[in-house]
């Protein structure tokens, strides 16, 4: 029995009475995921700004939890060679039980508020309306349980198809890479919103592999550069900090694949043929992992090695 086409209430943010400032990259369809790069980047200035906010929020958060954590371990060591006492004297429970409590304010936190945040800005770029960050952290609550339960089962259905031969583990990953956004868009939950991703996937298998293998391709592209001597590891500097650039900006692109793959089932929005560039992005992602894995084997070849050494040496005079 097909899945029945969820409702879009539950994303509060998609039914903003707010009208669109770009383009919903849900429409037209786009196979070709190089033709996607310019209608994300203008998606992705939507909300520039409240990404930027919610950037230096998060990193003001992010800092603040560690100087906590670092403080809660250091003070009690403090106290107690201040008041003259060996630090073999320390409780280890009365540095770490702290940090372990902030620790767990932080995983709370990032399920809770940050996570969904995400999700919801990444939808609302992609729809082309604009958001603050206010709107994106409203009921959160309502989103996240839906989207760690969604989560956690595509985490195990893409790790057990890896333990079967790695290639089930591919195949799944692209089948339900649209979950969350499903959860988040069109308030399904768990297995309802892997099957829904199952269903929208279904008949544009290569073009969702494309779309999420964009960025690896890139990464391999850098990379190659780098293997051009003299000049190739200066390039490969810049071309670093472009690709994490380049990544930030393409935040909408999934979900704008999302999109598009909801108007075609739902609304039979007209779909042409698999672009080529679809193969060829995912060759190059494949490329890139190879390389990744040729040169941490390469990095482990030329590391020394550690030699034993003997217990004691003997002294020339005592071999005779």
């Amino acid at each position: 029995m097909s899945e029945p086409a969820p409702s879009p209430s539950h994303n509060a943010i998609a039914e903003a009475p707010v009208e669109p400032v770009n383009p919903d990259l849900g429409r037209p369809y786009i196979s070709n995921p190089i033709d996607l790069i310019k209608p994300t980047i203008k998606a992705f200035t939507t909300n520039l700004g409240t990404y930027i906010l919610g950037l230096v929020a998060t990193i003001g958060f992010f800092i603040l939890v560690a100087l906590l954590a670092v403080g809660a371990i250091l003070l009690p060591i403090y106290r107690l060679t201040s008041s003259g006492s060996g630090i073999n004297s320390l409780n280890p429970a009365a540095a770490f039980i702290p940090a372990a409590i902030l620790l767990a304010a932080v995983i709370v936190t990032t399920i809770l508020y940050i996570q969904p945040a995400m999700m919801r800005l990444r939808l609302a770029m992609a729809h082309g309306r604009e958001v603050t960050l206010g709107q994106l952290l409203v009921n959160t609550k309502d989103v996240a349980g839906r989207l760690f339960w969604t989560q956690l089962l595509y985490s195990l259905a893409v790790l057990g198809g890896l333990l079967l031969l790695v290639v089930p583990g591919l195949i799944f990953a692209v089948w339900y890479s649209q979950a969350t956004y499903a959860a988040v868009e069109d308030g399904l939950s768990g297995l309802a919103a892997l099957r829904r991703s199952r269903q929208l996937v279904r008949g544009h298998f290569w073009d969702t592999a494309g779309t999420l293998s964009l960025l690896q391709a890139v990464a391999a592209l850098a990379a190659l550069v780098t293997l051009i001597p003299l000049f190739g590891p200066i390039l490969g500097f810049f071309l670093s900090a472009g690709l994490a650039v380049f990544s930030a900006v393409m935040m909408p692109l999934v979900a704008g694949r999302y999109l598009q793959l909801k108007a075609v089932h739902d609304d039979s929005e007209p779909v042409g043929s698999t672009s080529a560039w679809n193969y060829v992005v995912v060759f190059l992602a494949f490329l890139s992992f190879g390389l990744s894995g040729y040169q941490s084997f390469t990095d482990y070849q030329k590391s020394p090695k550690d030699q034993p050494k003997p217990a004691f040496s003997a002294s020339p005079a005592s071999r005779h």
